[in-house]
């Protein structure tokens, strides 16, 4: 079986993709991310993201975090400036795996 990096960052990581987030022009953050539109899955991958071996494996590939998101309401997501915004307000948040929740918009149930 040929494994391609996309699926190597689902299997081993348990990610489904890898951003590049700027603290300073000269400081590059990379984020590991896994986003979905339910819960469940991601609160039982935080718990193994803020494992001890996972957190080696991500200072070994240089991944200095790993961020779980679930957007409640996929049809009413955010827009990319609302995504990155509040990203850029994880950044500086000392731990290195987070649940991030996007709740739906009021009246959208």
């Amino acid at each position: 079986m040929r494994c391609f990096p996309q699926e190597w960052l689902n299997l081993i990581l348990k990610a489904n993709f890898l951003i590049r987030l700027w603290r300073t022009k000269d400081e590059p953050v990379i984020v590991a991310m896994n986003v979905s539109g339910g819960q469940e899955i991601p609160q039982s991958q935080h718990e193994l993201i803020k494992s001890p071996e996972f957190s080696k494996a991500r200072k070994d590939l240089g991944i200095a975090k790993h961020w779980c998101l679930t957007i409640q309401n996929l049809e009413q997501a955010p827009s990319l400036d609302e995504l990155l915004d509040m990203l850029y307000a994880q950044l500086d948040s000392e731990s290195e795996g987070e649940l991030l929740v996007v709740p739906a918009p009021p009246g959208s149930d």
